[in-house]
């Protein structure tokens, strides 16, 4: 497996309105120290997804914490490489950027998670 030729991809987002939707142009995170990007293959439903946004504030971002999926860009001296399955749980929420969510097709993960 290798990272995505395409730049964009689709991702559930929820709004400034706390409106949920799915958006079809959400930036293929790019690899940075210390993270591996995931192609996603499975995002958990957790209450609370629906929950943040109404009540902590979390908005305008991707939606998902937790996911499994495989390795697709991974930094020389990883503990992981590109093939590699992997789940977790991804630091998403008020000022996290939407790199982290797991509701969209790949996401960034640090590598200690």
């Amino acid at each position: 497996m290798s990272l995505p030729s395409k730049s964009t991809a689709p991702a559930l987002f929820v709004d400034q309105d706390c409106n949920y939707k799915i958006i079809h142009d959400v930036p293929v995170p790019e690899l940075v120290a210390g993270e591996v990007i995931v192609k996603v293959s499975f995002s958990g439903v957790n209450p609370a997804d629906v929950k943040h946004a109404p009540h902590l504030g979390v908005r305008s971002t991707v939606m998902g914490y937790d996911f499994s999926g495989h390795v697709v860009g991974a930094n020389p001296g990883s503990p992981f490489k590109p093939g590699d399955v992997v789940a977790g749980h991804v630091p998403t929420g008020v000022g996290k950027p939407w790199k982290y969510g797991a509701h969209q097709e790949y996401l960034a993960c640090p590598e200690e998670l």
